[in-house]
């Protein structure tokens, strides 16, 4: 199913969404991008590529036969995150989804997704992707012809 739904969103140049609850590591491995949300905060956001290298980046080492799918709700534990703690020469103290945030922020994942998300925007540059401001979905010509079409039908 992952894999028809990342045909499909490189097919049509969309996005698609979809939550799942540490999944297998071959599910994981088919996503592009990962967002990671750890008590109402998005912790990590960015390719899923990333991942490892921003946790290394925070101290946390996903040890060699472990899944990623499964480290990541596991670091972010304050039960479990201790055993992934790579920095002996240093204590844990535990890190919170806050720190986790701000050192995403640091993080060249992070500081590029901050960089795009303050870009403005214009329309003249991409007017396919700017908002409607119309009420209407469709213009009165095209609900005439939906209408049109599906009465053709129903004559049929």
């Amino acid at each position: 199913m992952v894999t028809c739904l990342q045909q499909l969103a490189h097919m049509i140049g969309s996005t698609i969404l979809v939550s799942l609850l540490q999944p297998t590591l071959e599910t994981f491995d088919l996503f592009d991008d990962i967002i990671l949300i750890a008590e109402g905060k998005i912790v990590y956001h960015g390719a899923r590529s990333d991942v490892r290298p921003f946790f290394e980046h925070c101290g946390f080492k996903c040890p060699p036969r472990k899944g990623v799918a499964d480290f990541l709700p596991e670091v972010l534990s304050q039960k479990d995150q201790a055993q992934y703690w790579y920095h002996m020469d240093r204590p844990l103290t535990f890190v919170s989804s806050d720190k986790f945030v701000a050192a995403f922020n640091e993080f060249h994942t992070g500081q590029k997704l901050n960089q795009e998300l303050f870009q403005p925007f214009t329309k003249a540059e991409d007017p396919k992707n700017a908002l409607s401001s119309n009420i209407y979905s469709l213009g009165k010509w095209e609900l005439f012809e939906v209408c049109l079409a599906r009465e053709w039908l129903l004559m049929k």
